[in-house]
């Protein structure tokens, strides 16, 4: 199943690039945010423009990496769809016609309708969201490491407990 996502190698690459900085590009706005927080209460006028300007930078590029990190995995999986439908496909008309025949022939369009897209929306969807998952987990992990190692202990051994 791996092999249809990587049909087009340079697409599904440039989209694992793309979700991966997506991903770190949300939590890099969180921090945004809480600068731009202690900038109201203690900074000036002209630092809290400044900044601002670069905060609606920063939210005008994200949104754009966002569109375009959508656009990339609708046509990865655009491309892994039709693959995997032509290779059902394939299939179907290999079978001799009496294997075809004794098989009702809504079998046939039900594997190349129904089944490909779940295995679409069950299995290609939900490994694309690998990259932003892992990209968003990271990013937050040396976020805390890098603010306060002793909190992302607490938030590790407190994540474990719920799962226990």
């Amino acid at each position: 199943m791996y092999r249809y996502l990587g049909k087009n190698k340079k697409l599904t690459a440039g989209y694992v690039i793309m979700a991966v900085s997506s991903s770190v590009m949300g939590t890099g706005f969180a921090f945004l945010l809480s600068h731009m927080l202690d900038l109201v209460q203690i900074g000036t006028e002209k630092q809290i423009a400044v900044f601002l300007g670069f905060g609606c930078t920063y939210v005008i590029v994200m949104v754009a990496a966002e569109a375009l990190t959508s656009l990339a995995k609708y046509k990865v999986l655009e491309i892994a769809s039709v693959h995997l439908k032509g290779d059902v496909f394939c299939q179907a008309m290999d079978e001799d016609v009496e294997e075809f025949e004794r098989r009702n022939s809504s079998f046939f369009l039900n594997q190349l309708t129904v089944k490909s897209d779940m295995c679409t929306n069950l299995f290609f969807k939900n490994l694309l969201e690998l990259p932003v998952l892992i990209g968003a987990f990271v990013s937050a992990v040396l976020a805390c490491i890098y603010f306060s190692p002793m909190m992302l202990l607490l938030m590790l051994g407190f994540a474990f407990l719920t799962v226990l």
